[in-house]
This record gives C-alpha cells, sequence and structure tokens, in this order.
C-alpha cells in the first residue's frame, strides 16, 4: 500500500489493527444495529469510518473485485462456450500468458479445499433453543434454503453471477449507510457499478479473470510491476481464529447474558466451544453467532431503558363524546 500510494502521489493513513480484541467496542451505543449482526470485530471499520470523516464524506472500497473477476473453470466454460472457443483460449491462457486455468471437476474442487484445509459450511446449528427452534420451525426452513436451486443465469460466468447478485451484499451495504452507522461518510464501492458488470461479465474468462489478470494489464504503466505482478498475498491467518489462539475466549461472556436463553442452548454453545477445531474459521464463525446475538439482546435492552426515560410523554384529559377536538 506504500508503494501504491507513493507511485500515485497521494497520502496515505494506517489504522492498526493488530491489538483489537473480539467484541471489543460492543457496549457501546454507537455501534448498537436496528437487527442482528454477526462481526466480532466490527469495531474495526467504525473506528476506520470515523478516520475517514475527518477528512471526507465518501470513500472508495474493492468490495466485489473478487466476485466480478471471479474465474470461470473448464468445466462451467464447456456449459456453455464452443468446445473450440474454450480450447483455443485455454491454449492461448496458457503459452502466452503463462497463466493455468481451473479444470472445475470433483476430484479438482475437493483437492483444492484439501489443500487449503478448509471445511464446507457446518450444517444447521443444533444450538439453537428447542422450544425456540420448533415454535418457529427453524429446521425445515433451513432446508427449504439449502434446497433452493439457483438458476445458471450466466451462460459461463454462474458463479461470479451468483456471488454478484449474492444478498450477502445488501446486508453489508446496509449496515455501512450513515443512517445506521451514524457516521457521515458514504461508502462507494466501483466494482459494483452496473455498467462495469456487464463489461466484465461479457468478456471471454481466459485469460482475463484468471488472477486478475484484466486489472492486471489495466495498471500497466499505472503502477509499479512490484505491485501489479505480484501474486495474491492473503492474510498470515484468520484474524479471529488467530485471536482465539492468542487466548482469547469470547464463549465465558456467555454467563452475562441471561437474555440469550430464551433463543440459545447456552451448554451446548459452550459444549462446542470446546471440541470445535479452533484452527478453521468456519466452526469458530458459527459458534461465535450466539455470542453476537447476545451482545445484541443487551444493547436492545439498554436501548429500550434509556428511550423509555427519555421520550416524551402525552398525556391526554378524559374527553366527552360531544366535546371538540
Amino acid at each position: 500500500s506504500g508503494l501504491a500510494a507513493e507511485a500515485l502521489k497521494i497520502p496515505i493513513h494506517y489504522l492498526v489493527a493488530d491489538d483489537y480484541k473480539l467484541y471489543e467496542g460492543w457496549e457501546r451505543s454507537q455501534l448498537h444495529t436496528p437487527e442482528p449482526s454477526h462481526n466480532p470485530l466490527s469495531i474495526i471499520s467504525f473506528d476506520e469510518f470515523r478516520q475517514v470523516a475527518t477528512h471526507s464524506r465518501v470513500v472508495l472500497c474493492g468490495y466485489g473485485g473478487d466476485d466480478a473477476l471471479r474465474t470461470s473453470t473448464l468445466v462451467e466454460m464447456l456449459r456453455g462456450m464452443s468446445p473450440v472457443d474454450v480450447l483455443v483460449d485455454t491454449i492461448r491462457c496458457v503459452l502466452v500468458d503463462k497463466l493455468r486455468p481451473t479444470l472445475g471437476t470433483r476430484i479438482n474442487i475437493r483437492l483444492k479445499r484439501w489443500r487449503a484445509g478448509n471445511p464446507p459450511p457446518p450444517s444447521y446449528p443444533n444450538w439453537l433453543n428447542e422450544s425456540f427452534a420448533d415454535r418457529l420451525n427453524l429446521a425445515e426452513r433451513w432446508q427449504q434454503i439449502k434446497n433452493i436451486k439457483s438458476d445458471a443465469i450466466h451462460p459461463w460466468r454462474s458463479n461470479a453471477y451468483s456471488g454478484i447478485v449474492s444478498p450477502f451484499w445488501c446486508s453489508l451495504f446496509e449496515s455501512y449507510d450513515p443512517g445506521a452507522s451514524s457516521i457521515p461518510v458514504e461508502l462507494r464501492v466501483p466494482f459494483f457499478d452496473v455498467r462495469l458488470l456487464d463489461y466484465l461479465l461479457a468478456l471471454p474468462p481466459l485469460p482475463w479473470t484468471v488472477n486478475k489478470q484484466l486489472i492486471r494489464v489495466a495498471m500497466r504503466h499505472r503502477l509499479p510491476n512490484v505491485i501489479r505482478q505480484r501474486p495474491k498475498a492473503p492474510l498470515a491467518g484468520n484474524p479471529i481464529t488467530m485471536s482465539i489462539a492468542q487466548g482469547q475466549q469470547p464463549w465465558q461472556n456467555l454467563a452475562t447474558m441471561p437474555e440469550i436463553e430464551n433463543f440459545v442452548n447456552v451448554n451446548t454453545v459452550l459444549q462446542e466451544a470446546v471440541n470445535c477445531n479452533k484452527v478453521h474459521i468456519w466452526p469458530v464463525w458459527e459458534s461465535l453467532r450466539s455470542i453476537s446475538l447476545g451482545y445484541w439482546l443487551q444493547q436492545q435492552s439498554a436501548f429500550l431503558r434509556a428511550t423509555a426515560f427519555s421520550s416524551p410523554r402525552i398525556l391526554v384529559k378524559n374527553i366527552a363524546p360531544n366535546d371538540k377536538i
């Protein structure tokens, strides 16, 4: 980031997030959200937006780049493209651009997951309060959602299209709106510009989506080659699992959350916290959902108590039937 700022001749400011704790600041009224949310490190975004607000009312964000430029597998392309075009593009991609397309076979996908060490997302959470779950028929509704088959609307980039139209984005962007964050900063996401998405989804996948080749070519003469040609550099580890590995135990806070017992079986959550694999994010992420709900219920109770004493009172006298109002 420092090299990019220097090349573009723009000032750069950092927010060091190394020492933030899970659920830090969740007792603050500023972090209260209209509905339950699940981001144990949301204080980082809050402080980041406050930092931006000192000098700007608009912030640009790179959300959506992974989905907009998600590469199509060879199997996916063969479903909607001419086999000859796929063959020609693949040969050109390998020999000319020195890039390796993804096969997309089941064996290839499983091998990739095994190498990454990431298990698939867990199934229906068994720590929900049984009477609450039965009353709202949650298990059956969960199964109905899982059984929904998304139509491959795009002929050769269905995975990219599904990622772009995911309801996750709507929920995320709503949480950044000034009406929810109470910070006078508007988030703008260039990768979700409809004109740009139309263009990206019309391109042949090879070579432009492999390793985000399109951006690397477009940034020629704009960014130093050390940045433009660098391989993708993921984080050294997931911040949440690393926080737990360093000794943070957010599950202990459940003992101070009596409001949660109507929705969550606390003993089951604590048992799963002991047994779950603390290295992989999925089991930890799912287990922490109950704590996020507990904090939100506490915030909601405090908010209702505060508004009960501060809201104006309206006194109405007894009105006879013939009185004019």
